[in-house]
């Protein structure tokens, strides 16, 4: 049976992890795979149990972001025939684009 709070882990570094820097998603999914390291080292679930909590998180995560729409990438946010100024698009103004800032969530 999949583990709950490795799927919450998951979840949450998946849901999280387009509205944050990169460097803070790697933090993040070590977070979650240290969440999952230690429940099986401590002897309280098999190892399949928690790869399958975070498969079921990471699964969950990615229908909540496709259901709800993450963010728009900054490289789509170019107003390519759109018809709005590019200050108009998700709040990305031109200089934001050029320095590949990630997107405000």
């Amino acid at each position: 049976m999949p583990l709950g709070s490795c799927e919450a882990a998951a979840v949450i570094a998946t849901v999280v992890g387009p509205c944050i820097t990169l460097p803070v998603r790697i933090a993040l999914w070590i977070l979650a795979l240290a969440v999952v390291s230690a429940r099986v080292f401590a002897g309280a679930h098999l190892p399949l149990d928690v790869i399958g909590g975070l498969f079921f998180g990471w699964g969950g995560g990615s229908l909540t972001n496709l259901a709800f729409g993450g963010p728009t990438s900054v490289n789509q946010a170019d107003g390519a025939g759109l018809g709005r100024p590019d200050h108009e698009l998700n709040g990305w103004p031109s200089l934001a684009r050029a320095r590949r800032v990630p997107p405000r969530c």
